[in-house]
C-alpha cells in the first residue's frame, strides 16, 4: 500500500469514503491535506471520521499504535461521562427524594384535614359538608402550593445537574476528538517516513 503524502478528495473518494466527508476535505483543504498538528486538530474540530481514515492511510503497527492511543482516550472519555451521568443521576435522585418527602408530608396534613372535616360533615350534613368543601378547599390550595414549590426545585437542581453533565461532556469529547487527531497524526507521519526508508 503506497502512503500518500496528503489526503485529497480524489484519494478519499478511491477509497470509498462518503460525499459528506468528501465536501468537507475539499472545502477545507482543496489542494489534500498534509500531515501537520494544525491537519490533525481541524480535521477533529470538524468532525471527521479519522478513525476511518486510519484504517486506510495507516499500515499494521501504525495502525495498531494509533488504535491503542485511541482506546486509551475512549476509556478516559467513558470514564469522565461515567462521573458526570453518575453525579447528575445522584443529584436528581437527591431532589426527587426531597420532592417526594415534602409531598408526603403535605398529602398526610392535606387527608388529617380532610378526615376530620369529613367527621364533622357527618354529624351535621348540611352545616358539615360547608365546612369540609372550606377546608378541603385551602388544604387543596396549599398542598398544590407546597408541591409546586417542590417539583420547581426538583426541576432546578436537575437542570443544574444537567448543566455541569454537559459542561464536563462537551471538552471531555473534544480532548478525546483531538488525542485521536493527533495519533492518526502520529501513524501518518509514521508510515512515510517507513515508506521513504523502504523507497530508498
Amino acid at each position: 500500500m503506497t502512503v500518500p503524502d496528503r489526503i485529497t478528495a480524489a484519494w478519499l473518494r478511491e477509497q470509498g469514503a462518503c460525499e459528506e466527508q468528501v465536501a468537507i476535505v475539499a472545502r477545507e483543504w482543496p489542494d489534500g491535506a498534509r500531515p501537520l498538528l494544525a491537519t490533525a486538530r481541524k480535521a477533529s474540530r470538524l468532525g471527521l471520521d479519522v478513525n476511518w481514515l486510519a484504517a486506510r492511510l495507516l499500515r499494521d503497527s501504525e495502525l495498531a499504535a494509533y488504535r491503542a492511543v485511541c482506546a486509551q482516550a475512549r476509556a478516559a472519555f467513558e470514564a469522565v461521562c461515567d462521573q458526570a451521568r453518575a453525579a447528575f443521576e445522584a443529584v436528581c435522585d437527591q431532589a426527587r427524594a426531597a420532592y417526594d418527602a415534602v409531598r408526603d408530608q403535605a398529602r398526610a396534613a392535606y387527608d388529617a384535614v380532610c378526615d376530620q372535616a369529613w367527621a364533622a360533615f357527618e354529624a351535621v350534613y348540611d352545616q358539615a359538608r360547608a365546612a369540609y368543601d372550606a377546608v378541603r378547599d385551602q388544604a387543596r390550595a396549599a398542598y398544590d402550593a407546597v408541591c409546586d414549590q417542590a417539583w420547581a426545585a426538583y426541576h432546578a437542581v436537575r437542570d443544574q445537574a444537567w448543566a455541569a453533565f454537559e459542561a464536563v461532556y462537551a471538552p471531555a469529547l473534544a480532548a478525546y476528538r483531538a488525542v485521536c487527531a493527533q495519533a492518526l497524526l502520529a501513524g501518518w507521519r509514521a508510515a512515510l517516513a517507513r515508506q521513504k526508508q523502504e523507497d530508498e
